[in-house]
């Protein structure tokens, strides 16, 4: 795998701002939000929910305004198509101080495979409904960084959130489903992100008549579950091995599990031929 990365700090007009333009208080107060998308032969995977859910995020925050917000990211994808690798990782940070012009932080690498399953730690904090760094895929991340460097720590691949109430959540860096005979539960919005991924799977999943139950979820319904999977937009689906001290026999066998995945392959072929 090539490690090489692409940085570029993005203006909207186009040239890259100079030191004392760039918005020092927005940088050191984490005041932004960000994106991470998969580039494959220079085109957006769900490019088009990429940039709304950042352009809703700028404007709902009064970072920036989405058109601003958009502008950035097109930039963005023109780079990693003209720049980066076949099968590429992209992510944009925009940040603002206020009053003043938005600046993006990109960088470009090449995307890794998905693995063939993951293995995830309960994380000791809680998630809070309605919180802004929750709800918006927020540059303050230290709580999902420290939660992932504690799972890694102890031999797991990701971190998994309970909120105030007790109820499953989501993960460091993905949404979280579970399949319980031919039924797919999730969470709701509201102590999550709402993942493009997720949103994906939540509409494949009423195209192709699969029951979804989107509400709460206690954590001691992760022994009863069948099967459990975790999506994000490098990622894509990728099923649960353990959670916590739930094991899950033969991750990745489950029908519905593999009717998505195959949807989703179909998705990132279609886009990478377009």
């Amino acid at each position: 795998m090539n490690e090489e990365t692409i940085h570029r700090i993005m203006a909207t007009q186009g040239a890259e701002p100079a030191a004392a333009d760039l918005p020092l208080d927005a940088l050191s107060l984490g005041r932004g939000v960000f994106e991470t998308v998969l580039v494959l032969g220079g085109r957006a995977v769900l490019g088009g929910r990429h940039q709304e859910r950042l352009a809703r995020s700028c404007e709902e925050l009064e970072i920036t305004s989405a058109q601003q917000a958009r502008r950035l990211f097109k930039q963005a994808v023109e780079i990693a198509a003209r720049e980066g690798p076949a099968r590429a990782r992209l992510r944009l940070a925009v940040f603002a101080d206020s009053g003043r012009p938005p600046v993006g932080l990109l960088a470009v690498r090449e995307a890794p495979e998905p693995p063939a399953a993951v293995k995830l730690n309960i994380a000791g904090c809680r998630r809070r409904p309605g919180c802004s760094t929750v709800v918006h895929k927020s540059a303050s991340y230290l709580e999902n960084l420290t939660a992932l460097q504690e799972a890694r720590r102890r031999g797991f691949d990701d971190a998994l959130f309970l909120d105030e109430a007790g109820d499953l959540a989501e993960t460091a860096v993905a949404n979280l489903f579970l399949i319980t005979g031919d039924e797919l539960r999730t969470p709701p919005e509201g102590s999550i992100l709402p993942g493009v991924v997720r949103a994906w799977v939540l509409e494949e999943a009423a195209r192709l008549g699969v029951k979804v139950d989107e509400g709460e979820i206690p954590a001691a319904e992760l022994g009863r579950a069948d099967a459990a999977f975790v999506t994000n937009s490098i990622k894509g689906l990728v099923p649960v091995a353990r959670a916590g001290d739930t094991v899950f026999v033969e991750p990745g066998r489950d029908g519905t599990f593999r009717t998505l995945l195959e949807a989703y392959e179909e998705l990132l072929e279609s886009t990478s031929q377009a």
